[in-house]
């Protein structure tokens, strides 16, 4: 009787089958990746490290991948993504209630970068220094002088303002 009985040929196939799987799901590419996500509130122009994020797995293709270290362009708020479009080397998003001067800025200057407007006033023997952020870079005037749009706090943006119209300013960048 046992010449008779059919050979476990499906039992085989059942087998090889489910060690196929195994291996499958053992070897597949990942369908996650790790992606940074801010530890803490980031401000504009500074330098996202990776002690300044939390990496967290999410599903590839998520969002745009990013470099670290890199220079922040936009306000991000803690356990808020890093975005590739909060980075970008074009402009950045200036403060909260700062306005923005346009300025002769050094070579080098980049937006998030710092800068440093030197007042000087006539009454005074000692020139004041106002910090600012620059916003976007490469603005033509048309008389082939580049500009550069600096964001500088409310309270002292007219200062700043009325100082580069009478030619009683000199700018510092940050590198």
């Amino acid at each position: 009787m046992f010449l008779l009985a059919r050979p476990p040929r499906l039992r085989w196939v059942a087998a090889v089958v489910l060690v196929l799987a195994g291996l499958w799901a053992d070897l597949r590419p990942a369908t996650t990746v790790g992606h940074p996500f801010a530890r803490r509130e980031i401000e504009v122009g500074s330098e996202v490290t990776s002690g300044d994020v939390d990496m967290i797995d999410v599903p590839v293709g998520l969002f745009d991948a990013v470099e670290l270290p890199l220079l922040a362009a936009r306000p991000v708020a803690a356990g808020e993504p890093i975005l590739a479009s909060a980075t970008s080397a074009d402009t950045v998003t200036p403060p909260a209630g700062w306005l923005l001067v346009e300025l002769a800025v050094p070579n080098g200057a980049l937006p998030g970068g710092a800068v440093v407007a030197v007042v000087s006033d006539f009454e005074s023997d000692t020139p004041s220094s106002i910090e600012g952020i620059v916003v976007a870079t490469g603005i033509d005037d048309g008389l082939g002088t580049a500009l550069a749009s600096c964001a500088f706090p409310a309270d002292q943006a007219g200062i700043v303002a009325v100082a580069a119209a009478e030619n009683r300013i000199s700018v510092l960048i940050g590198t």
